[in-house]
């Protein structure tokens, strides 16, 4: 579907709204959004953008689970950072995870991500 947007702002500007459907699982976060459109001199042009979407989008904070069937540990040559700072978007108010944090998944996949006090590790785990 084509349709022409006409503007006197030099920058014309379009909003996108995006959802997601039912219980699939996505792969990736970054969308691109490409239009193409022809100037007031009649050249045509391309113009594209890259966004990454809300992990929110994806899944809801949960409470964490102390124990899984499946864990993968990410050693790494530093210490873990906090995970507020990794994840602002699930933490509400003052409310501050101190080492662990829940996801659950649209697909009902629940995931903890820990990361430890002691050592330089990450541990992913879910069921």
């Amino acid at each position: 579907h084509i349709q022409k947007i006409v503007s006197i702002d030099p920058a014309p500007q379009a909003k996108f709204v995006f959802f997601t459907i039912g219980a699939l699982v996505a792969f990736k976060r970054s969308v691109t959004i490409t239009a193409s459109y022809v100037t007031d001199s009649g050249a045509p042009r391309i113009a594209s953008c890259t966004i990454e979407l809300p992990l929110t989008l994806f899944c809801t904070p949960c409470a964490p689970s102390k124990t899984s069937h499946y864990k993968i540990t990410l050693d790494t040559n530093k210490p873990p950072l906090p995970l507020v700072e990794l994840f602002p978007d699930f933490v509400e108010g003052d409310e501050a995870p101190a080492n662990a944090i829940g996801f659950h998944f649209q697909s009902n996949v629940q995931v903890t991500l820990l990361a430890s006090k002691n050592s330089q590790r990450y541990r992913l785990q879910s069921d």
